[in-house]
């Protein structure tokens, strides 16, 4: 029996011990200062968010579709096989249809993804690399494609460019053309800092970022937002310019 202790407390220690280093060990990626603030911290949490861009599960309630797809089945363009069982078929686009409040909530997972990423990195941006930077206004151009799909689908939505707090959980909407127009103004902004071709596939690049902004132009113009048609055709030809001539779509498919 007293054998038996002995080793029990042995091997106690030695578990001590080892939970002890490895509790103690600090990663030489990410520094006390914030996640965010660190290049290995930043790359991290954009991953997170471009995560939150597969079709399986995030923007639809079911596992085997993306978001548009499920949608489309609320209109003429696509219907189920089985009789009288497509999503809209008796029940209709209603706001407490399962498809629709994961499609909301997917995309209002992005933004606070983004929104974290963004307001956590702000503060030491500038004295990161290249690279880092690179990430953040990757960060940025998803939070824009997140806020652009909430205006098309919903109008008015609400609007937070920084974590929520509790209070902003009650918060109003903000109008469609306020949150529209910030996402045009901020692709412009943050596509110019951003490679023609991103250096890892799957990335978005400038030429994502361009594209973006003519599209959420186009259909802020289309609907005449604040009598300001013209002016919202004017950029999206613009941002559309940029692309043209300099990406080629993929030569080798």
């Amino acid at each position: 029996m007293k054998t038996i202790n002995k080793i029990i407390i042995a091997l106690t220690g030695i578990a001590f011990v080892a939970c002890s280093d490895f509790l103690d060990t600090q990663s030489p990626s990410y520094d006390s200062g914030g996640i965010y603030e660190s290049e290995a911290g930043l790359k991290e949490g954009v991953v997170g968010i471009y995560n939150l861009l597969y079709m399986e599960g995030t923007f639809t309630n079911s596992s085997h579709r993306p978001a548009v797809v499920t949608i489309d089945n609320f209109t003429g363009l696509s219907m189920e096989r089985a009789q009288n069982t497509t999503i809209g078929a008796g029940s209709g686009c209603t706001p407490d249809n399962s498809s629709i409040l994961a499609y909301w909530s997917g995309l209002y997972k992005l933004v606070a993804r983004a929104n974290a990423v963004i307001y956590g990195a702000s503060g030491n941006i500038e004295n990161m690399s290249d690279e880092a930077k690179r990430y953040y206004a990757e960060a940025r151009v998803l939070r824009a494609y997140a806020y652009y799909n909430l205006v098309v689908a919903f109008g008015d939505v609400p609007f937070f460019t920084k974590p929520a707090t509790t209070e902003d959980y009650n918060a109003s909407r903000t109008s469609r053309q306020t949150v529209m127009d910030f996402v045009i103004e901020e692709l412009g902004l943050i596509a110019e800092e951003m490679p023609w071709t991103a250096t890892e596939r799957g990335r978005v690049d400038r030429a994502v970022a361009y594209g973006l902004q003519a599209r959420a132009a186009l259909f802020a113009g289309s609907l005449n937002f604040g009598g300001k048609a013209m002016d919202y055709f004017r950029t999206a030809a613009n941002a559309a310019n940029r692309v043209i001539g300099q990406r080629d779509l993929a030569k080798s498919f």
